[in-house]
């Protein structure tokens, strides 16, 4: 377990997605695709994108809050410049950090990618929740 300023987490779960096509858009919630919703609260500790296939073109690719309180509250959280290919995303939110990376209940954890070469070049996410433990 990890503890922040009166936060503890417990045990992590991990949720996986891959496509071959764009990752998620947080201003449309039928795209599905790289969006994570979550129930409970929960800080992200880990985040791994692979890429594989073919295409040589690197692109952006964001983490963003699409927050249940609505649009003003949506924010981006991380962004991985120039990946692809050749450049993989390895994340992980440092033990004493994790109280910052909070979820609330009900929010979605969405990453935005424009793949530069849909249907050849593909990617896996893994993302690692730690849930917050209540005292």
């Amino acid at each position: 377990m990890s503890q922040g300023p009166d936060v503890q987490f417990g045990r992590a779960m991990w949720l996986h997605d891959a496509g071959n096509g764009n990752m998620g858009d947080v201003d449309d919630p039928t795209v599905l695709l790289g969006r994570f919703h979550l129930s409970g609260d929960h800080a992200i500790g880990v985040v791994r994108i692979h890429f594989g296939g073919i295409g040589a073109t690197l692109a952006d690719v964001a983490m963003k809050l699409d927050s249940a309180q609505g649009n003003p509250y949506d924010v981006e959280l991380y962004r991985w410049e120039n990946v692809g290919l050749t450049v993989d995303v390895p994340f992980r939110t440092p033990a004493n950090e994790l109280w910052q990376w909070l979820v609330p209940d009900g929010d979605h954890v969405v990453f935005e990618y424009t793949n530069p070469h849909p249907g050849t070049l593909t990617w896996g996410i893994s993302l690692a929740l730690l849930p917050m433990i209540s005292d």
